[in-house]
């Protein structure tokens, strides 16, 4: 049983139990966990001094992505590259999670700012991360969108003095995208992406 004092959409107490099941391919409220064994989960509201079951089905999140995805462009090429967002205000932050969708599957994050309240009204976090580093920010809601994606995360201010870790970002990456807000910073960028022969992308 998964213990807790979870509650079910209308503020009823809920309870999750977890039996050994036999292995079915049609029964939605089975799963298989890593070691091969099956499971079936049972959900139950507590109304009025009584259990009431509710139904439970388990969704095999990344496979039906996927296979949305792949009726639009061919998601496995997208796999295996990887972007380097410089600057995650709402121009980088949206370029980020438009490439989650299509199924690229790395993404290194640099901007050294933290989301405010006054970003959230077109930024896509909103105002229960506000607090916490963009990077992170938009690394959870890429793996909202592509659970499978690999997200490195770099809270650093986009200087000449760091340029050589920079640079080594640069030299990784497929695609560029410079989405800051200064004129410097889009230079800075510009620069070493020319010397390593990179696609930049500035928004």
């Amino acid at each position: 049983m998964l213990a807790g004092r979870n509650q079910s959409d209308d503020g009823l107490p809920l309870r999750i139990l977890l039996s050994p099941a036999e292995k079915s391919n049609s029964d939605p409220s089975e799963f298989v966990v890593p070691d091969g064994s099956s499971y079936r989960a049972t959900a139950l509201r507590t109304q009025n001094g009584s259990d009431e079951y509710i139904a439970t089905v388990f969704a095999d999140v990344q496979p039906e992505l996927a296979t949305r995805r792949s009726g639009i462009l061919e998601s496995t090429i997208l796999a295996d590259k990887k972007v380097l967002c410089v600057g995650l205000g709402t121009g980088g932050a949206h370029a980020a999670l438009e490439l989650a969708k299509c199924g690229v599957g790395h993404f290194a994050l640099v901007d050294r700012d933290r989301l405010s309240v006054g970003n959230v009204v077109r930024h896509p976090g909103g105002i229960s991360q506000v607090g916490r580093f963009k990077v992170n920010v938009v690394a959870d809601l890429i793996h909202d969108k592509n659970p499978d994606a690999k997200v490195s995360t770099y809270p650093l201010d986009l200087t000449f003095s760091n340029q050589d870790q920079l640079r080594h970002l640069v030299a990784e990456s497929d695609v560029v995208i410079c989405g800051t807000d200064n004129r410097a910073s889009k230079l800075l960028v510009n620069h070493l992406c020319v010397d390593a022969r990179s696609f930049s992308l500035i928004v």
